[in-house]
């Protein structure tokens, strides 16, 4: 069986909590871009009413694996199955922002050729006029340096997430100390990932108070 492959965009934050193994989780919203109706393509145009959607462990009748959202189809009057595009042993390539040759692009795929906005690499104006700032959303398949493979898929509400996940989402770091146990961070879902998530995802409409669905993908680093 072909293993299957998901290009995601991550910040130059979480590229650097990856590379150095702190970030394990990440939350994305349900859209059409990542998400199955009824175990086939979200149909064009079609919407649904979150508010009273609710979480199915599954597996469906017709036998897809869960967890699943059943959810009412707005302007009609049934219920469908929402599923997530990502699943346990898929591979996550990140895609991030990126300095690449200008005289290089259409030629060899080298990696050598290639910087990385999270290692805080910026061209001094003696090579600017030599290397292009490509957005992450450009990047191709072969300039990508991570490979995750997916572990867990869940669907929760984003105000849910746990001090624990806080952490898991490379947000913050508890002191090598020990001294400080995670139940002293019960603030910190709101305090530390509200302002990161809306960063994101206010302007989108998706912030912290809509307390949207999302897709909560685990992952683990492997080798490129």
């Amino acid at each position: 069986m072909r293993i299957k492959e998901h290009g995601i965009i991550f910040q130059d934050w979480g590229v650097r909590a990856i590379l150095e193994d702190r970030k394990i989780h990440t939350r994305r919203i349900i859209t059409p871009h990542n998400s199955y109706v009824d175990g086939s393509s979200w149909p064009k145009g079609w919407e649904f009413d979150w508010s009273m959607a609710y979480v199915d462990q599954g597996p469906s009748p017709a036998g897809n694996p869960g967890p699943y959202l059943h959810a009412d189809l707005i302007g009609g009057d049934t219920t469908h199955r929402i599923y997530s595009r990502y699943s346990p042993g898929d591979l996550i390539w990140v895609r991030e922002t990126w300095w690449d040759r200008k005289d290089r692009f259409h030629k060899s795929q080298d990696l050598n050729a290639i910087h990385y906005d999270a290692d805080y690499w910026i061209p001094s104006e003696d090579i600017s006029h030599i290397h292009c700032r490509r957005p992450s959303i450009f990047m191709p398949r072969w300039a990508s340096r991570i490979t995750l493979e997916i572990t867990d898929v869940r669907v929760e509400r984003v105000q849910e997430i746990s001090s624990e996940d806080v952490i898991r989402e490379g947000v913050y770091i508890i002191p090598e100390s020990g001294s400080r146990l995670l139940e002293d961070f019960a603030w910190l879902p709101e305090e530390k990932f509200r302002p990161v998530w809306d960063s994101i995802n206010l302007k989108r409409g998706y912030g912290w108070e809509v307390n949207p669905w999302v897709w909560v993908i685990e992952f683990k680093r492997i080798a490129p």
